[in-house]
């Protein structure tokens, strides 16, 4: 039975990277060092997301997938005028999806053409498109994914305002499309959201509320490794006993870890 995480990042602070970004590691976080990680937790299998530093080039994930495809996967960041052939080649490497880290940039008009062009590739191809977005903005766009009819994944627990998750429309908005079936969110990355405490007085609080509304099937875990830029907060060992402190059920876990990645990629598996 495999065991997921399905957040995790690969680089070497050698790649070339985008002039815009956000953070530049100084370090570097390969395959081998995530798989000796991961299989002392338990973990078999995993889905590589491609870091926001590295932009488009997903070449460093589609080898790490190359050398174990039976295990690993990945979501991959694209252009919108990505071709229906450069969409094929990614989906033949491994890819199961894309995403949009829309941190601290402006929110695309996904109602635009070349959006829904992209987005019917997407559902073609039986993919998912994962969010990295604060759940304040979220009313602005979702609804423009959902009638878009792609599947969506919401990174670390939707990102809710820090002074006051609980409060949070966008937040409450979130919860409110648990019947949806065409969302998952990954409750993982507690400390973005929170630092002290590696977030997990506010984890407690949050996984069970998404849980009982969107079911264990559509709720997902990732390790968030390398834990960029909350490098001196956490590491492997201790995401891993987080992830259990604030799901104390193990029949949950499990079903979170192998049921859910198992229900996202049904219908890619199935194109």
């Amino acid at each position: 039975m495999p065991f997921y995480d399905t957040h995790f990042h690969v680089f070497t602070n050698t790649l070339p990277m985008v002039a815009d970004r956000r953070y530049a590691p100084a370090y570097e976080a390969t395959p081998d060092m995530h798989q000796k990680l991961s299989q002392a937790a338990g973990l078999t299998s995993g889905i590589l997301i491609q870091p926001s530093f590295l932009g488009t080039d997903n070449s460093y994930m589609l080898t790490a997938i190359k050398a174990r495809p039976q295990a690993l996967c990945g979501v991959a960041v694209v252009a919108p005028t990505a071709s229906p052939e450069e969409l094929a080649a990614l989906k033949a490497g491994g890819i199961v999806g894309i995403r949009f880290n829309l941190i601290g940039k402006a929110i695309p008009d996904f109602s635009a053409p070349v959006y829904q062009t992209l987005f019917s590739r997407v559902r073609e191809l039986g993919w998912h498109v994962e969010i990295h977005r604060n759940a304040k903005d979220f009313p602005a766009f979702l609804p423009v994914l959902m009638d878009a009819g792609v599947r969506v994944v919401i990174d670390h627990f939707g990102l809710p305002d820090p002074r006051a998750p609980f409060a949070d429309p966008g937040f409450e908005y979130l919860l409110g499309l648990g019947g949806n079936g065409r969302i998952w969110v990954k409750i993982s990355a507690p400390y973005r959201t929170r630092k002290a405490n590696m977030g997990l007085d506010f984890a407690r609080e949050a996984a069970p509320r998404l849980i009982e509304s969107f079911g264990p099937g559509n709720i997902l875990w990732g390790s968030d490794w390398p834990h960029t830029r909350f490098e001196d907060v956490v590491d492997y060992p201790a995401v891993c006993a987080a992830f259990k402190s604030y799901v104390p059920q193990r029949k949950v876990r499990e079903a979170i870890l192998e049921d859910a990645p198992r229900r996202l990629m049904a219908c890619q598996n199935n194109k």
